[in-house]
């Protein structure tokens, strides 16, 4: 996943029903914070990229971040099956 956050954009909410589960994913502006959710079904990964300036927190003592990296100019996070918060700083 490679979201787009447009400027005149304050809210989006996408799920997807895979042959693995629901794949989520939602994201709402609060000035100039961003927070981006996801969903990844169980017994999968997900590759996602993000603009540099956002950190992950992960949902009550939940493991499945499995790497996270800078690559061409994103942030290149590969995650396990889960539920995760991610925000602008």
């Amino acid at each position: 996943m490679e979201p787009v956050f447009p400027e005149k954009l304050n809210y989006v909410n996408a799920s997807h029903v895979s042959p693995y589960g629901r794949i989520g994913s939602s994201w709402k502006r609060d000035g100039n914070k961003l927070e981006w959710n996801v969903e990844i079904p169980a017994n999968t990964t997900a590759t996602i990229k993000l603009p540099l300036d956002f950190h992950v927190q992960v949902d009550a003592g939940q493991a499945g971040i499995h790497s996270v990296e800078e690559a061409d100019g994103k942030l290149v996070v590969e995650l396990g099956s889960g539920k995760y918060v991610f925000m602008s700083e």
